[in-house]
C-alpha cells in the first residue's frame, strides 16, 4: 500500500472517531418546542376566573387560595403558564409536600387544554376561562392531627408533559402557604374549620 494510501485510511477513520457525537438528546433548552425531549419552561399558577389578572407564582412563600369545591371540602385549584409547546393540551400534575419529610401530602393530575397569553409570545396558559383545565389538590378536610394544612408553609411541584405532539415535559416547584381568602364569614369559618388540623 502506497504512502498516499495509508494516509488517506488514518485520515477517514480520524474524522470519523472525531464527529459529532450520536449520544441521547439534550434535554436542556427551554422554550423551543418541537424536539422530543426539550425541557417546557413552567411556571405554576394559582387559578383565577379570565376576567381577572393572572396570578403567576415566581417567588417563595406566596399565599394560595384554600378553595371550596362543590362536591365539598377545600382544593388548591393550580394551573401553569408555559413556553414552548407545540400542542394545546397537556397532561399537568400538581403535588404538595410536607417540607421538611418531603412527604406527599396529596397530588392531582388530569388533561387540559392551554390558551395563549395575551402580550406573551411564545406563551401558553392552562385555559382560565373554566376551573376544570387546571389541577385541584385534594388538602381539606384535614385529617392530621398534628399538622395545620391552613397558614403552614409546604412544597408545591407542577409537573407538565405535552400531549398530542413530541411529548416534551416540564416542571416546577415552590414553596407556598395555603390560606383561606373567603370574604364571606360563613365560609370563612369553614374553611379555618376544615383545614386546621384533627
Amino acid at each position: 500500500m502506497s504512502r498516499f494510501s495509508v494516509a488517506s485510511l488514518c485520515l477517514a477513520l480520524s474524522i470519523t472517531a472525531c464527529g459529532p457525537s450520536q449520544g441521547p438528546e439534550s434535554t436542556g433548552g427551554a422554550g423551543g418546542g418541537g424536539t422530543t425531549g426539550e425541557a417546557l419552561e413552567v411556571i405554576p399558577m394559582m387559578y383565577r376566573p379570565i376576567d381577572q389578572p393572572a396570578l403567576v407564582l415566581e417567588e417563595d412563600g406566596a399565599e394560595f387560595e384554600l378553595w371550596r369545591a362543590p362536591q365539598g371540602g377545600h382544593v388548591l385549584v393550580v394551573g401553569a403558564r408555559i413556553r414552548g409547546l407545540d400542542s394545546d393540551t397537556i397532561e399537568l400534575r400538581a403535588r404538595l409536600r410536607d417540607e421538611e419529610t418531603g412527604a406527599i401530602i396529596q397530588e392531582e393530575a388530569r388533561t387540559v387544554v392551554t390558551a395563549e397569553v395575551p402580550n406573551h409570545p411564545g406563551w401558553v396558559e392552562t385555559d382560565r376561562r373554566t376551573e376544570s383545565q387546571s389541577t385541584h389538590i385534594p388538602v381539606c378536610p384535614d385529617y392530621d392531627k398534628n399538622d395545620d394544612i391552613e397558614g403552614r408553609s409546604y412544597l408545591l411541584e407542577v409537573e407538565v408533559r405535552e400531549l398530542y405532539a413530541d411529548e416534551s415535559e416540564g416542571k416546577a416547584s415552590l414553596h407556598i402557604v395555603p390560606t383561606c381568602m373567603q370574604t364571606d364569614p360563613t365560609e370563612l369559618a369553614l374553611c379555618h374549620c376544615e383545614c386546621q388540623a384533627g
